[in-house]
């Protein structure tokens, strides 16, 4: 596999720019310099990124964001599948895709394990703006921050399909927690655990305040 790494600065990002671009079958490594603010900022129509290892988190650096896509240019139709984002216990990465607004986003078959935030993030969340008809599916994803009460993050006025992840949290409490927000989605079979060694129970979301 070819490899990327990023630069000495916070603000090194691999720049998405133009429409169609599909980044399949890389080794990325975004630990240093600590805290990149957004590693991938997407800022055009249907990106890919596929097939992809993706070390975001270590003991000596975390990006603050992975896949990146905000309210400044609002892009639709963005396809995240087959990939698996690597973190470990540190604090510090607040997202492992984060979008706002647009439409037809799919995260689908990725493994999402590390840190983060629970204040204001999760692995997949969602900005100041909702997505329509979004999907995500099929992602196994473990929250592992201290007190952790959510995996997936969304607004109100979401809409789409979310089926078959797998979510783990921290918290010893209901797995409900995990999907926040998930707005008029239709879910199927979402499952979560919320300590090691437990069988998953499925999930029955709850509404937050936003």
């Amino acid at each position: 596999r070819p490899s990327i790494v990023t630069a000495t600065a916070t603000t090194a990002d691999i720049d998405i720019d133009a429409a169609n671009i599909t980044i399949d079958n890389f080794e990325m490594d975004f630990t240093s310099p600590d805290a990149v603010a957004a590693a991938i900022d997407v800022n055009s129509d249907y990106f890919t990124l596929r097939n992809c290892r993706i070390v975001f988190s270590d003991s000596d650096g975390q990006a603050t964001r992975v896949v990146f896509a905000d309210s400044t240019n609002v892009v639709s139709s963005m396809l995240i599948e087959n990939n698996d984002f690597q973190g470990d216990t540190s604090a510090g990465t607040s997202s492992v895709v984060r979008f706002s607004g647009g439409n037809y986003h799919a995260i689908r078959n990725n493994r999402m394990w590390g840190n983060f935030d629970t204040t204001s993030g999760g692995a997949i969340v969602s900005g100041a703006d909702a997505a329509g008809q979004i999907t995500i599916a099929d992602n196994r994803i473990s929250n592992m921050a201290a007190s952790s009460v959510i995996a997936i993050k969304l607004l109100a006025a979401t809409t789409g399909d979310i089926y078959r992840n797998y979510l783990r949290i921290t918290t010893d409490t209901s797995p409900a927690t995990s999907i926040e927000n998930p707005g008029t989605c239709s879910l199927y079979q979402n499952f979560g655990v919320t300590d090691s060694g437990e069988t998953g129970t499925e999930i029955v979301p709850v509404a937050f305040s936003t």
